[in-house]
C-alpha cells in the first residue's frame, strides 16, 4: 500500500458524502481514551477522602487556571486597555 502526503482513505456515506476515514477514527479513539480517563476520575469522588491521584489533578487544573488569569491580567496591563470607559 502506497500513500502520498495530504491523501486520505475517504469513505462514502449516504447523507453525508465522502468523509476522511482518519479523522473519524481518530476522533472516536479520542472519546474512547477521554471517557476512560473521566471515568476513572468519577470513580474517586466515591470516596470521602482525597487521595494522592485526586490531589495531583486538582492541584493541576489550579495551577493551570491561576497561571492563565495571571497571564490574562498581565496582558491587559500591557496592551495599556484600561476597563473604564470615558466619555
Amino acid at each position: 500500500m502506497h500513500e502520498e502526503v495530504g491523501s486520505h482513505l475517504t469513505w462514502q456515506w449516504p447523507v453525508i458524502g465522502s468523509v476522511h476515514a482518519d479523522t473519524i477514527l481518530t476522533t472516536w479513539l479520542v472519546m474512547l481514551v477521554s471517557l476512560a480517563f473521566f471515568w476513572y476520575v468519577g470513580r474517586s469522588y466515591r470516596s470521602y477522602r482525597v487521595n494522592r491521584g485526586q490531589a495531583t489533578f486538582e492541584g493541576i487544573v489550579n495551577y493551570l487556571a491561576r497561571s492563565e488569569s495571571t497571564a490574562n491580567s498581565s496582558s491587559r496591563r500591557s496592551s495599556g486597555c484600561s476597563s473604564s470607559f470615558s466619555s
